[in-house]
């Protein structure tokens, strides 16, 4: 009698578990860059930066940015983001084919998800500015 009211028992649980809607999980998306400055640019030795501004882009791919520093820089930063929008970005990659290193790149629209990365790259290579997506700051 009691295995059988534990069957029905385990029964009812199943069954309510079963019932309840799962959502899935959206994965991760970045969406911020941060932008900083060296602490002490004349000074080799101190590599410490300081965060001037955080650049978001929409999932449409455009950006925004918040001045969280005020800095010279901030005006290099600002004509970035006037002339990404007009551009069309490209992410370069890098891919070991057996013993040899090959780059190539890609072109990557605003809607794109690796939009924000093409952006980063872009802010970094072409605009001097040091600019990182704080997941990808340990790597």
């Amino acid at each position: 009698m009691q295995r059988n009211a534990l069957i029905l028992l385990s029964c009812i649980l199943l069954s309510l578990i079963a019932c309840v809607p799962v959502t899935p999980v959206a994965p991760k998306v970045h969406d911020t860059i941060t932008v900083s400055v060296d602490v002490e640019p004349n000074n080799p030795n101190n590599l410490d930066k300081v965060i001037i501004a955080r650049v978001t882009v929409s999932p449409e791919g455009k950006l925004a940015m918040t001045v969280v520093k005020d800095d010279p820089a901030i005006a290099t930063l600002t004509k970035a983001l006037q002339e990404i929008p007009q551009k069309e970005l490209e992410l370069t990659a890098e891919n070991m084919e057996g013993d040899k290193l090959v780059m190539y790149s890609f072109k990557v629209q605003p809607t794109d998800p690796h939009y924000i990365d093409a952006v980063e790259e872009e802010l970094t290579i072409h605009y001097g500015l040091h600019a990182k997506i704080p997941e990808n700051l340990g790597q």
